[in-house]
């Protein structure tokens, strides 16, 4: 059951707050405001789909709730740095970093010659040890997009070794099924 909270918010069963009629949590919102400084419009300009009033609507819940919202995304926070600690070293970091450091494997780390270096530092960081958190205060970039360049690069790499038919299958079977311990 839905309750009603203000024009354009609703909570759900578990009382998390949406916006109406969309699949978005008013806390993406209150992120995206949070992690890259955009203002409404800019946020519209990004989402075109969330109209200006649901917007403000969910900036302003955020700001009657603003401390709950915090302390939600606070914890998130947490439990994404208790899970990278947790896979820290796992099969696939340390596959990767052996692919990077030995040219003889033919495993294709970057996506493109037309990714941009900055994208590149970001996977070459993580590669490396360190953890999206430290990623995201290194170079600026909000850790939502770090995710989101990690989990894709993740994906292409996965594809890549179930494509690939050289090199010692076992390696690949356990770096591929670490890919999902790591999620």
């Amino acid at each position: 059951m839905q309750t009603a909270i203000t024009n354009h918010i609703y909570l759900d069963e578990e009382g998390q707050a949406w916006i109406d009629d969309t699949n978005i949590k008013v806390i993406e919102v209150v992120l995206d405001k949070i992690a890259y400084g955009w203002s409404p419009e800019e946020i519209h300009d990004q989402h075109s789909h969330l109209s200006l009033a649901q917007i403000h609507s969910a900036l302003s819940y955020y700001y009657d709730h603003q401390a709950e919202i915090d302390a939600e995304i606070e914890q998130q926070d947490k439990e994404i740095e208790a899970l990278m600690e947790k896979a820290q070293d796992s099969p696939l970091k340390k596959w990767l970093r052996s692919v990077t450091q030995e040219p003889d494997k033919r495993i294709q780390i970057r996506a493109t010659e037309s990714s941009p270096q900055w994208l590149e530092d970001i996977v070459d960081k993580w590669v490396n040890g360190l953890s999206p958190k430290q990623i995201a205060q290194e170079t600026g970039k909000p850790i939502k997009t770090i995710y989101q360049i990690l989990k894709q690069r993740q994906k292409a790499i996965a594809t890549e070794i179930q494509q690939s038919s050289s090199g010692d299958e076992t390696e690949k079977l356990k770096a591929t099924e670490s890919l999902t311990d790591e999620q």
